[in-house]
């Protein structure tokens, strides 16, 4: 069973009801820092302020650990439940996504399904759940890996990360071949170091390029993601990389992981930002 991550609906709800000053009040006294430098533009109205208040909240929730995140979350749950009405969209919303706030506690219902809301159909093997996600990369990248696994994790998407997925006493050379193979995407995460360096990351990157090779043309499988500035290997040239470390290179990936789930008849979650600019009606410039 997927559970989705609470805290969209959550804030979502907050920023729905809540003035600017009591959207910075209750993310205060749930254990957000609050101190926001704003522009005079940004400064000019309630609406302005919750524009750049949203902008801001999304890597400050990321950098959190899951316990963090899940405390917070919870804090800010429990003060919107103040309110009847607003209690009462709040649960709605939280179900949604598999949660709901029981005597102060964020809990997740045992009962539903919320991976259905994630899909919106079925992929041609039959299949049901959110998009797999293989993570490809070397040991040394590590840290960079698992705050991608992170951010990915909180859309929805099943991150596969060897030191979560893989059990002891398991032959795990043998689990990460199974493990590439169903998968709906293979992300290679390339850097200075990882390019360079034999062993067991050059096996995987191959595994791929063998079921890539057995995908239907203009498929999106294997994604090179450069985590820094680096060459990419010959043999992955023929796809086209994204510069993770760039300012839009997070949203160009998450562009074709959600072509990708389209391809297969799934839904990504969507993003925090997205759920607050729904919220509010506010719409992208890209729209």
């Amino acid at each position: 069973m997927t559970w989705l991550d609470p805290w969209g609906p959550i804030v979502g709800v907050l920023f729905e009801d809540g003035s600017s000053d009591f959207i910075l009040t209750t993310l205060a006294r749930a254990g957000i820092p609050t101190h926001f430098e704003l522009t005079e533009e940004e400064s000019y109205s309630h609406r302005t302020r919750k524009r750049a208040y949203l902008k801001r909240l999304g890597p400050i929730y990321t950098a959190f650990d899951d316990s963090t995140r899940h405390r917070v979350a919870e804090n800010i749950a429990k003060q919107l439940t103040k309110s009847e009405a607003t209690a009462q969209r709040l649960n709605d919303a939280l179900r949604d996504v598999g949660w709901a706030l029981r005597q102060g506690k964020l809990v997740r219902l045992a009962e539903s399904r919320p991976a259905d809301s994630v899909t919106a159909g079925r992929e041609p093997s039959g299949s049901t759940g959110p998009l797999r996600v293989f993570l490809c990369h070397s040991s040394a990248d590590k840290p960079d890996v698992r705050e991608l696994q992170k951010r990915l994790r909180t859309e929805g998407i099943d991150p596969w990360l060897d030191e979560e997925k893989l059990l002891a006493g398991q032959d795990w050379e043998m689990e990460i071949t199974k493990a590439v193979r169903a998968s709906h995407v293979v992300v290679v995460c390339l850097s200075r170091g990882s390019i360079t360096k034999e062993g067991f990351v050059q096996k995987e990157i191959k595994q791929a390029l063998d079921v890539a090779d057995e995908k239907p043309q203009g498929t999106i499988f294997l994604i090179p993601l450069k985590l820094e500035e680096c060459e990419v290997p010959e043999r992955l040239r023929r796809w086209q990389f994204v510069n993770l470390f760039e300012e839009k290179g997070y949203e160009r990936l998450r562009q074709a992981l959600q072509r990708r789930a389209i391809d297969l008849g799934l839904t990504l979650h969507p993003t925090m930002t997205e759920i607050l600019q729904d919220f509010l009606g506010i719409r992208s410039p890209d729209s």
